[in-house]
């Protein structure tokens, strides 16, 4: 068969494919880029069918409406190429830009430069049909709107190479492959045209860019089929990355190594009360002012700010990926409402505790003064009863104290700490505080977990305490550890305590009193399904339970008429 036969025909049936590829493609799911992409390979199977057929048709009176198909589709291809590499890569708002619409702009001008080319000589001139390699080829006068137009397409698919070159750099593995492949697709084609504009080459006149759209399809299917390219676009990281920063409701600044303003999202904007045009290149230091409020951490204010609003100001340096800082993202939080509600719990508390341990210390003397003096039995109790809820609540008092020192702190919960030892001085303290109270301690001696030692002892002595002094008889508390799943399930042993299992990198004690069980409304607490009337009367459990979640634990209660049983399970060491 003769060479040009076999380019009519090739060309042809690259056609016919790319069209079997874009009737695939209208089945797909919308997909950043994928209408775009839809249209490179209609516009590739355009321009091949176009060529292909016209070969095989001679000195027939369609060669004129094809070669108008022809060159229409090598114009919007650059165009289709372009747009499909901006949306795929997490640019589509570029697409309704300006410059992208001159863009098409132009080449709706030069596809009307096509269509009446029979007309003026400003597009294909001196056209007619030569015999070469057993066709009929039509060669005509490479001018300036030639060259010109196949520069313009060759400037907008060299743009989209950049762009998917720049998500092969910038994004590894996960886009690399297929973004490459499409990337690589205009070149080819772009060879061959370049040597049929220049007449360069033993094939001329005959154009060689049909078939050349052969590997660019070759590339296409690999993209598509074997690295799923629309299963995993681009785009979807470039918007997470932006949306990270823009449409987060916090302010965000960036700047560069000498604080200079390089960039701010949308609420720094509106919180610094600033034209972002005007703002950058300029000191941050300008717009914000540092603040001592007496509370931890780096809090700012906004220059001009006649709000007075408090920022928490959180600084992050910018990686260049090698080592280097290129600049820093400031991350401004409003913690104004915070400050002046901590400002004020404080103020309260200190009055409350001052107040509350001064007046009590007084009613008490008071109370038992009287209750000494008086000679009637029934109001020696009724007073000895006051005197006893105002130990009670003068206890509450200091444990208030005690709870927010140990709350207010900085919890280190990767300490091993020897759960043992911090057992053994809860029941020195309990019972030093309640001589008629029993604590057995079955732990041993190597018994280790992860924690912060003040947070754990904190958990442990509530949970004690809790069962020492709800029992009104012979109150008996007691702290077990095992090995042993199954005595778990079995609830109590031999010696009277619940047995619990060390299992998966924790340990769980089991800590069991005799008392007459936790009211319901008490364990509601922890759920925060308070009701109106029955609120929770202590903290000891509130603290038991913030403590064990912070040590990274978990705690259950099974409270009986024959007394509570309480698991907690903490990180082993």
């Amino acid at each position: 068969m003769q060479l040009g036969l076999v380019v009519a025909w090739t060309s042809v049936v690259v056609g016919a494919a790319n069209l079997g590829l874009l009737a695939y493609l209208r089945r797909l799911s919308e997909r950043p880029g994928l209408t775009w992409f839809q249209g490179v390979i209609a516009a590739q199977t355009v321009f091949c069918a176009a060529y292909g057929v016209g070969l095989l048709l001679g000195e027939s009176p369609l060669r004129d409406p094809l070669l108008v198909l022809y060159w229409v589709a090598a114009i919007w291809i650059g165009v289709a190429y372009l747009g499909f590499a901006l949306v795929y890569t997490g640019r589509a708002r570029y697409v309704h830009s300006r410059p992208f619409q001159g863009i098409v702009g132009f080449q709706s001008l030069g596809t009307l430069v096509v269509l009446t080319y029979p007309f003026h000589d400003y597009g294909p001139t001196n056209v007619e049909l030569v015999e070469y390699g057993g066709v009929r080829v039509l060669e005509y006068t490479h001018n300036a709107f030639v060259v010109f137009e196949f520069l313009t397409v060759v400037s907008l698919a060299t743009l989209g190479v950049v762009l998917l070159i720049d998500t092969v750099v910038s994004y590894g593995p996960l886009y690399r492959k297929h973004a490459l492949a499409i990337a690589v697709t205009p070149l080819p084609p772009t060879v061959a045209f370049s040597a049929w504009l220049l007449e360069i080459g033993p094939f001329y006149p005959l154009n060689l860019t049909a078939i050349a759209f052969f590997p660019h399809l070759v590339l296409d299917l690999y993209a598509l089929f074997g690295e799923d390219m629309f299963e995993f676009p681009p785009a979807t990281r470039r918007r997470a990355e932006r949306a990270a920063v823009e449409d987060l409701g916090n302010p965000v600044v960036v700047v560069d190594p000498d604080d200079r303003i390089v960039r701010l999202n949308a609420a720094a904007v509106d919180a610094l009360g600033v034209d972002e045009t005007v703002v950058l290149a300029t000191d941050i230091s300008r717009y914000l002012e540092p603040v001592d409020d007496g509370f931890d951490g780096d809090h700012v204010r906004i220059a001009d700010d006649t709000r007075a609003r408090t920022y928490a100001r959180t600084r992050n340096p910018l990686d260049d990926g090698a080592g280097g800082v290129v600049g820093y993202t400031v991350v401004l939080q409003d913690v104004t409402a915070e400050r002046r509600r901590e400002q004020r719990v404080g103020v309260l508390n200190r009055v409350l505790r001052h107040n509350l341990r001064n007046d009590l210390t007084v009613v008490l003397g008071s109370v038992t003064a009287a209750a000494e003096a008086s000679d009637d039995p029934a109001v020696v109790d009724l007073l000895e009863t006051a005197a006893d809820q105002t130990r009670e609540l003068s206890a509450l008092g200091e444990r208030a104290r005690e709870v927010e020192a140990t709350m207010s702190g900085s919890v280190v919960a990767d300490e091993v700490v020897d759960a043992h030892a911090v057992l053994e001085a809860v029941r020195d303290d309990v019972t030093g505080r309640h001589p008629a109270a029993t604590v057995d301690v079955d732990v041993p001696h190597d018994c280790r977990v992860t924690a912060d030692p003040d947070v754990l002892r904190v958990v442990f002595e509530n949970l004690v305490e809790n069962g020492v002094v709800h029992d009104d008889g012979d109150p008996r508390v007691s702290v077990a550890v095992t090995n042993s799943g199954d005595a778990v399930a079995d609830g109590v042993d031999g010696n009277g305590t619940v047995a619990s299992a060390a299992d998966g990198g924790t340990v769980t004690f089991a800590i069991t009193d005799t008392g007459p069980g936790i009211p319901g409304h008490e364990l509601d607490v922890l759920d925060a399904r308070e009701s109106a009337l029955e609120h929770g009367s202590g903290l000891g459990l509130f603290v038991v339970n913030w403590g064990v979640s912070t040590l990274g634990g978990d705690v259950t209660f099974d409270a009986t008429d024959d007394g509570t049983r309480v698991l907690v399970t903490l990180p082993g060491a």
